[in-house]
C-alpha cells in the first residue's frame, strides 16, 4: 500500500529591509533635536513619517512617542487613515507631538494592517546650492521581529574612525513587549574577533536608548559588527544603528540583522514519492514541541511491503535551545509494539526558512524496521 501525504508549505516570510503592513509597528530612531557639531556646524535632526492604509475601510492608528530614557512619559495621538490613503507627517515630533527637543522611538498600533515608513535627516546641510538635508530611510519594523531571551541579532558595517574623524556610529535599542530585560552587546571586528568585553544593558518596559559605539567597545575603525543578545527578562528588543559621515552629516541607517525565531514551523521530510508532514514549535528560542506523522514504505525500508504509520506529537521532554539558528534533538514514541525515533538536525534562517535533516528509525515493525535520513524543509507560519 502506498499513501501520499500532501503538504503545502507557506513561503511568506519577512524579508530583510522590507516594509510590510502590520498592526504593531515601530520607527525605531526618530527625533527633532540638535546633534553633534562638527567644524562649527551643528546637525539638526528631523523625522518625517508616512502611513499607508491598503484596506478597503478606514484604519484607526494610535501613534505613541517613547522618548529615550528609563520609564519615560509617553505621548499618544490617534489618527484616522482613510481606505487607500497615505498620510504624511512632516517633522512629526514637533508638528504632531509638539516636542522640541526630543528623540526616541515611535510606535504605530492600528486596528488593521498599515504600512509605515519614515526618514530621519539632518536639516542643516550646507552645499554649493544652498542649505539642504541629508538623511536615511526608516523601515517600519513589526514588534513581532524583536529578539527575546537567548535570541540574538547583528548590526553590521559599523564605523568609528577617530583618527580621521570621518565617521561615527550610534547604536540604539527599544523594548517592544512591555517587560524589562537585559541585553548583552559585544563589538566584533570583521573576522568576528571580540573588541573589548561584552556590555550589559538593562532596559525598562518600552524603553528606548541610544549609545555611541565607543560606549560599547574600543574604537574599531571600519567594518565593525555589534552582536546583541537578550540574556534575561521577558522583554523583546528591536535594534538599529546610524553610521554618520561627519563631513556631511549624512546618516546610513543599519537595521537589525536577524530577528525573533519564535513561532510555528510547518515543514516536511522531503521524500521522493511522498512527504512526511512535520510541525515544530519554537518558544523562548527553544524547540518545545513536535508533531509528525510518519508513513514507512519500501521507499524507507526496502523489505517493507504492508506499510507502517506512526505518529510522534507533543512537547519535548526538555526544550532544545536554538543557538545561532541551529538545533538538534532526538525524540521517540511507541505504538502497538512498533517504536519510532526521530533524530532532528535543523537550521532556522533569518528569513524564517527551516532546513536540515531527519533520520527516522523504526524498530519492532517486522519487515518495516529500519532507518533512513531525509532532508527537512519548511518555513515559519505567518
Amino acid at each position: 500500500m502506498r499513501t501520499t501525504i500532501a503538504l503545502v508549505l507557506l513561503t511568506v516570510a519577512l524579508a530583510a529591509g522590507a516594509a510590510v503592513p502590520g498592526t504593531d509597528v515601530y520607527l525605531v530612531s526618530v527625533g527633532h533635536t540638535p546633534g553633534v557639531c562638527v567644524g562649527g556646524v551643528c546637525a539638526q535632526w528631523r523625522t518625517d513619517a508616512w502611513v499607508f492604509n491598503p484596506a478597503a475601510q478606514t484604519a484607526n492608528v494610535d501613534i505613541t512617542f517613547y522618548p529615550r530614557g528609563a520609564n519615560p512619559a509617553w505621548t499618544k495621538v490617534t489618527v484616522a487613515i482613510a481606505a487607500g490613503e497615505t498620510q504624511q507627517f512632516t517633522d512629526i515630533i514637533l508638528t504632531t507631538f509638539g516636542l522640541d527637543p526630543a528623540a526616541g522611538s515611535l510606535r504605530f498600533v492600528a486596528d488593521q494592517p498599515v504600512l509605515v515608513t519614515g526618514r530621519i535627516y539632518d536639516a542643516n546641510v550646507s552645499t554649493n546650492k544652498g542649505f539642504g538635508t541629508a538623511g536615511a530611510f526608516l523601515t517600519g519594523q513589526p514588534a513581532r521581529v524583536g529578539i527575546g531571551i537567548d535570541e540574538s541579532a547583528d548590526l553590521i558595517g559599523l564605523a568609528q574612525d577617530n583618527l580621521m574623524n570621518t565617521f561615527r556610529t550610534n547604536v540604539g535599542l527599544v523594548e517592544v513587549a512591555g517587560f524589562p530585560c537585559t541585553v548583552e552587546a559585544q563589538v566584533l571586528g570583521n573576522l568576528g574577533t571580540p573588541l573589548g568585553n561584552p556590555v550589559q544593558i538593562p532596559l525598562t518596559a518600552l524603553e528606548s536608548r541610544q549609545f555611541s559605539l565607543t560606549e560599547l567597545g574600543p574604537f574599531p575603525g571600519f567594518n565593525a559588527r555589534v552582536r546583541l543578545r537578550v540574556v534575561s527578562g521577558a522583554g523583546r528588543v528591536l535594534s538599529w544603528a546610524d553610521v554618520i559621515d561627519n563631513r556631511t552629516g549624512d546618516p546610513a541607517n543599519v537595521e537589525i540583522g536577524g530577528a525573533s525565531i519564535n513561532g510555528v514551523y510547518v515543514a516536511k521530510l522531503d521524500k521522493t514519492t511522498y512527504d512526511t508532514a512535520l510541525t515544530l514549535t519554537v518558544e523562548s528560542a527553544r524547540v518545545s514541541a513536535i508533531d509528525a506523522t510518519v508513513l514507512v514504505t519500501d521507499e524507507d525500508v526496502a523489505t517493507c511491503t504492508g506499510g507502517e504509520l506512526l505518529r510522534v506529537a507533543g512537547p519535548l521532554p526538555t526544550p532544545v535551545l536554538v543557538e545561532d539558528g541551529e538545533f538538534q534533538f532526538s525524540i521517540s514514541t511507541t505504538t502497538g509494539g512498533a517504536s519510532l525515533t526521530l533524530q532532528v538536525t535543523g537550521r532556522i534562517a533569518p528569513d524564517g526558512r527551516l532546513s536540515g535533516s531527519v533520520t527516522q528509525t523504526v524498530t519492532g515493525a517486522g519487515a518495516c524496521s529500519g532507518a533512513k535520513a531525509w532532508p527537512l524543509v519548511g518555513t515559519r507560519r505567518p
